[in-house]
């Protein structure tokens, strides 16, 4: 019952989620490492791609397609944070946010959703390449402060190249390690969104009044707008090219909290916390919706 129940992806965010907000004292000890699990964790999604397919200039429009999402999710978050936050540090950490490009998990995700990897990571790619100048852009723009495009780059070459050649030799062995991969994912999955939620459990379970407008700005990109997006396009897709669509809307909240935290204040980290504890809860309920179809 308890294997049967750890094959479903929901299950198993769900318990991460719970375990690291009430539970959070190991996580402090797993933090240090928290780079090297998700290495790991993009390093076994990318098995299955052969690197030329990823670099294929064929049918360029759907990877644009998901680029546009992202940069959709970085409007409403702008939009709706311009109009209802007042306050400066919860405005600057939702305008960091919109900065960053879509979540580098959004490969991961693909993976466990069987959704087509190869056009994810195109777009993922092309993303990042347009972030190069849209991170800094958006941030000079609002709070005349400056940041180097080249740490984005960085970004890109740690967690996307890098485990691209370091999957090449996993291919040998792919279909040994084919019925173990939905468990490798899962508990890395775990991992992570545990260690993440507890090291920042203490700011998402503080003052919850004072954040109500960022809650409903979160609750707006996170459900409303993927869900609309998602049965909007209900005819036209299917159901996964439709979730990838919505993962897109995902947000690097990593590069964004070490960007508040450098350029502001730590206030101004709550609301990227809080888009973390969102967007696990949008894959839980992303993944129920697939299921249904």
């Amino acid at each position: 019952m308890l294997k049967d129940l750890f094959e479903k992806s929901w299950f198993v965010f769900v318990i991460a989620i719970l375990l690291g907000l009430i539970f959070p004292m190991f996580s402090s000890h797993i933090e240090p490492f928290l780079t090297y699990f998700l290495i790991i964790l993009m390093t076994f999604s990318l098995k299955d791609i052969g690197i030329g397919e990823v670099f294929d200039k064929t049918d360029i429009k759907k990877p644009f397609k998901l680029f546009f999402m992202t940069l959709l999710a970085s409007v409403v978050i702008i939009v709706g944070s311009w109009i209802l936050i007042k306050d400066e540090a919860y405005l600057q950490g939702m305008i960091v946010m919109a900065a960053v490009p879509c979540a580098i998990a959004v490969i991961p995700y693909t993976k466990l959703l069987k959704g087509d990897l190869k056009n994810t990571i195109r777009a993922l790619l092309i993303t990042y390449g347009f972030y190069l100048f849209l991170t800094p852009l958006i941030i000079w723009v609002f709070f005349q402060e400056t940041i180097n495009p080249f740490d984005l780059f960085l970004k890109t070459f740690y967690f996307v190249i890098i485990p691209l050649i370091l999957s090449r030799p996993l291919r040998k062995i792919n279909n040994k390690l084919k019925k173990y991969d939905k468990l490798i994912l899962h508990s890395l999955f775990f991992i992570l969104i545990y260690t993440t939620m507890g090291i920042n459990s203490r700011t998402i379970m503080g003052d919850l009044l004072s954040l109500r407008y960022v809650f409903l700005i979160l609750l707006i990109r996170t459900f409303f707008l993927f869900i609309l997006l998602y049965y909007f396009y209900k005819k036209g897709l299917n159901k996964f090219r439709r979730s990838k669509l919505v993962m897109f809307g995902y947000k690097n909240l990593g590069y964004a909290l070490v960007l508040s935290l450098l350029l502001f204040s730590r206030e101004s980290a709550i609301p990227i916390t809080l888009g973390l504890l969102f967007e696990n809860l949008s894959f839980v309920a992303l993944d129920k919706i697939m299921v249904r179809g």
